[in-house]
């Protein structure tokens, strides 16, 4: 998911599906191509970390890394773009609610590795509701590189 596709809305969405717990856990994101822009260790004992992380669009984010001083090199020596794996909930800061980001994971970003800008962007259409003949999607993606997400179903007609 891009960092800019994460909403208020969208995490509310995904907390209906609450309480999350040994049976139910709570919904891991990923957003490929972040770079780290910036960090702050916080705590008690400074034990935490205030990642601030960049996407290829430029949208910003600050997450927060749970006990994460003691593991910073995973983030810093990727050197460069990453996957990041997250968790994200509503919380409420002055009577606002806004999106708290907590780091699960990351790994280097094999999409992005050596690269300055992507080549090509994403196309998406979408034939749920217009039930194309198979003509038709043959000619949407005819010459492309192609990923086609179907839903689970028996097509009709």
């Amino acid at each position: 998911v891009p960092l800019s596709s994460i909403s208020l809305e969208l995490v509310d969405a995904f907390e209906r599906l609450a309480p999350f717990g040994a049976g139910n856990p709570p919904v891991l994101f990923m957003s490929p191509g972040m770079k780290l822009t910036g960090q702050v260790v916080f705590g008690r004992n400074q034990e935490h970390l205030q990642l601030t992380l960049e996407d290829r669009q430029g949208c910003s984010q600050k997450v927060i890394w749970w006990s994460g001083s003691n593991e910073r090199p995973l983030v810093t020596d990727l050197d460069g773009w990453f996957d990041l794996a997250y968790f994200a909930r509503i919380t409420h800061r002055k009577g606002k609610p806004e999106i708290q980001v907590t780091f699960r994971d990351a790994r280097a970003s094999a999409e992005f590795a050596g690269q300055e800008e992507r080549k090509q962007p994403v196309e998406i259409i979408d034939f749920r509701l217009d039930h194309p003949a198979d003509s038709d999607l043959g000619n949407a993606i005819a010459g492309k590189t192609v990923e086609v997400w179907i839903e689970p179903g028996v097509r009709q007609g």
